[in-house]
């Protein structure tokens, strides 16, 4: 990996642990309207694509987080926020949190209005500053290449260990203003 990449997520991991934590956890609310902002960020997967949130997807027509993009659009920014240690929460550029759906196979995808369990990822530190993402049942997300026609690529939250799959790169958006 190029080691540009370890020192732009040690950047963006210390941005994050000098900030306030800002989300409310409480399942019933939203996150208060005077937080601080949260920082804008794209993923990078193993395979040097970029994850995005894809509207109109199956699964209800949600958005669902796949990797492939070779660029970084709108659409594959997302703002990372967080909520206290290795603890993080990630909204979609359609205002939605991520959450590891139980309830559709741990697909991940952006479509909830508050932050609570299923909304929150722990970080893994990995090899060469790359990192993976574990979810609130203790499984791992994962790019998974090998699902059928266009469900490839999705990030599923189905994972007992890290492999290639598994790892991530937390690139911090510094050109982007949300």
């Amino acid at each position: 990996m190029d080691p540009r990449h370890t020192i732009v997520l040690l950047t963006a991991l210390a941005l994050v642990s000098c900030a306030e934590p800002n989300m409310n956890t409480n399942t019933d609310a939203e996150p208060p309207k005077d937080a601080a902002p949260g920082m804008t960020v794209s993923i990078l997967a193993h395979d040097g694509t970029y994850v995005g949130c894809e509207l109109g997807a199956t699964e209800g027509g949600q958005g669902v987080l796949r990797s492939g993009k070779a660029i970084v659009g709108d659409w594959e920014r997302f703002t990372l926020f967080r909520k206290g240690g290795d603890t993080i929460a990630l909204q979609a550029a359609n205002g939605k949190y991520v959450c590891a759906d139980g309830d559709h196979r741990e697909v991940l995808v952006a479509n909830r209005d508050y932050i609570g369990a299923w909304e929150s990822f722990v970080l893994a530190p990995q090899d060469s500053g790359r990192v993976a993402f574990k979810t609130h049942r203790g499984l791992y997300v994962a790019t998974d290449h090998a699902l059928p026609g266009d469900e490839s690529n999705r990030l599923m939250g189905d994972r007992s260990g890290v492999g290639a799959w598994e790892r991530f790169t937390i690139v911090p958006d510094t050109a982007f203003k949300p």
